[in-house]
């Protein structure tokens, strides 16, 4: 035993001492570190032997290689997912732990698996061959008993009327006015009951700020949006946000001019034909794969912009209006968006269809620091050429960063200035894995090209169609066609556990049976062309008010996208969709 144990810890010490990251145990001090990620999985080093889940670089010529078939990431402690096995739903783990989702999606499933019913708590476990039923017969037979209630003990109130004398009920003061800055008037006026603060503190804020010409530098650009609030009017608006403070609005049929000008954290437009200014909150939201989002609260002209974004999402009947905006994320190349693009025959637009967006480049180097960067992203379209290249590995898939944008396969690390990552794939600084490629028309696993794919085994077992649609997809869905070529106008899709329907302008265009396949979308058309399957990659994200939903499908009949970048251009196509997340939204279908 105690050879054993000498063995044990100087194997330990021989791991240890060729990773320095994988001395440290707890995810959030590995991700501290500048050169060290955290895999929900026990690493395995290029000598086979298996690691700790901290693993990262010492330096160019003293890394051990290294594998990573969990959830890797650099920035945070990422929740992956489990089975739960009671309904066969996988739910996320603790932070650090887990596997990515389209792994556990493949095995938590009750396809192709029979049940037998474990009294003691009333589940239904998996059954030897050849026995048990299947899981919902299992579950219905399983079932507690249930009891009636005992009408010999009736209920009683939990509140009875009390007994005390209404002079012995305390008193209380009457509480002292708060003030709420009115931001039309600049002036503090007395707020409702527990908003506001003293007068004397509203008035040291209540300032009128100084208007500046021209919008935010970082707002510069063609915006292209829908209304969002309730009672909204269906359709398209386009915005163009010029450096010199000229603005051009298209939507509805209008073609509208105007200025505007920036006051705190409004947006002041005077726009010809109007009677007064349009007063409009904004919000800078999170970023999606292809595009940046914005949302604006408006008031109507010559009124006060509304408090907040949820008292503009009341719609008309409070004088409000609110639009959700999407803009090309800047320096992808691959998303275009033009003002007023299917009307060229009746708008006069911009001629130099991409001089605004690269005078919002300019700009964006002139004016704001530049962004923290991953060197490693410029060599992602090869494995070999990543891994020959100073502390970069290769993704099996596209990484995340924190800030929302999808990268390439090949993400690593810069220093003390990294940009932080999650990898949902298989994470390599060793090898260009000979992994395998699911072609979900066939649901077949083929040997992919080296860096691609996962191990046959993880394939086979997520390379299934599973007729049903994920939860969080399901709903009522507004947005915008945002690949190359884009068709300008409002798409609408009703999602429901089986069915996927669209609409564009108000009309039918598409209907398709719905099943997963791994974290994809398998789409089987049936109308207007029955047959046709499209395989599609999905991308989530949320402001609170709307969710959002990136959707890149493959050509019919094809693969799915290899990343959202790829999707932009036809026969493939993105959207980029808002489902309803908060109060006084209601989206129609």
């Amino acid at each position: 035993m105690k050879v054993s144990i000498i063995v044990f810890v100087a194997l330990v010490a021989a791991v240890t001492a060729f990773d320095s990251c994988g001395a440290y145990p707890d995810c959030q001090d590995c991700v501290s570190h500048s050169k060290c990620g955290w895999c929900s999985d026990p690493v395995l080093y290029q000598n086979g032997t298996k690691g700790a889940r901290c693993a990262g670089f010492n330096s160019p010529t003293n890394s051990t290689p290294f594998v990573c078939t969990g959830v890797y990431s650099t920035g945070q402690c990422v929740s992956g997912y489990k089975c739960d096995t009671k309904k066969y739903q996988c739910v996320k783990t603790l932070p650090g732990q887990g596997e990515p989702l389209a792994k556990c999606q493949a095995n938590c499933t009750t396809t192709g698996k029979t049940f037998v019913c474990d009294p003691t708590n009333h589940t239904c476990v998996i059954a030897n061959a050849g026995h048990g039923k299947a899981h919902d017969v299992c579950m219905k037979e399983c079932a507690p008993p249930t009891s009636s209630p005992n009408p010999s003990h009736p209920h009683h109130s939990v509140h009875p009327h009390s007994s005390h004398p209404q002079s012995h009920s305390p008193t209380s003061s009457p509480a002292a006015s708060t003030y709420a800055c009115n931001h039309t008037t600049w002036t503090c006026d007395k707020a409702t009951v527990g908003h506001g603060s003293s007068k004397s503190v509203c008035e040291a804020s209540c300032k009128k700020p100084t208007p500046k010409p021209g919008p935010p530098t970082d707002l510069v650009g063609v915006w292209r949006g829908i209304q969002i609030q309730l009672g909204y009017e269906q359709g398209e608006s386009d915005l163009d946000l010029e450096k010199d403070g000229n603005v051009k609005i298209f939507g509805y049929g209008n073609l509208i001019t105007g200025t505007v000008v920036t006051v705190g954290d409004e947006l002041d437009f005077t726009l010809k034909g109007d009677s007064g200014v349009v007063k409009c909150l904004y919000q800078v939201g999170q970023t999606q794969p292809e595009v940046r989002t914005l949302l604006m609260a408006c008031g109507e002209a010559g009124k006060a912009a509304p408090a907040t974004v949820a008292d503009g999402m009341k719609g008309k009947s409070a004088g409000f209006f609110v639009i959700q905006y999407y803009q090309c994320v800047a320096g992808d190349d691959s998303c275009v968006f033009n003002f007023g693009d299917s009307l060229k025959k009746t708008v006069v637009h911009r001629t130099a269809e991409n001089d605004n967006l690269s005078i919002f480049k300019t700009m964006l180097t002139a004016n704001i620091d530049p962004p923290v960067t991953d060197h490693c992203s410029q060599y992602g379209d090869s494995c070999a050429d990543c891994i020959s290249h100073q502390y970069c590995g290769w993704c099996s898939r596209p990484v995340i960063y924190t800030d929302g944008q999808t990268g390439t396969r090949c993400a690593g690390f810069n220093g003390v200035d990294k940009k932080p990552f999650t990898c949902t794939g298989t994470y390599s600084t060793e090898m260009c894995l000979a992994g395998y490629v699911c072609n979900a028309t066939t649901q077949s696993c083929n040997l992919g090209q080296p860096g691609q794919g996962t191990p046959k085994d993880q394939c086979d077992a997520s390379c299934k169609a599973h007729k049903k649609t994920p939860v969080d997809l399901i709903g009522v869905w507004r947005g915008l066609m945002i690949n190359q070529k884009y068709l300008f106008g409002e798409f609408d899709f009703n999602i429901t556990a089986t069915q996927f329907i669209e609409k564009f302008n108000g009309s039918v265009i598409f209907t398709a049976d719905v099943a997963t396949i791994g974290a994809d979308l398998l789409l089987t058309e049936t109308s207007p062309t029955a047959g046709n399957v499209y395989t599609a990659i999905r991308a989530s994200g949320t402001n609170g008010v709307v969710d959002f939903l990136t959707l890149a499908a493959g050509a019919p009949n094809g693969p799915a996208p290899a990343d959202f970048k790829k999707a932009m251009v036809p026969p493939m196509h993105e959207m980029i969709l808002a489902k309803c997340a908060g109060a006084n939204c209601k989206f129609n279908f």
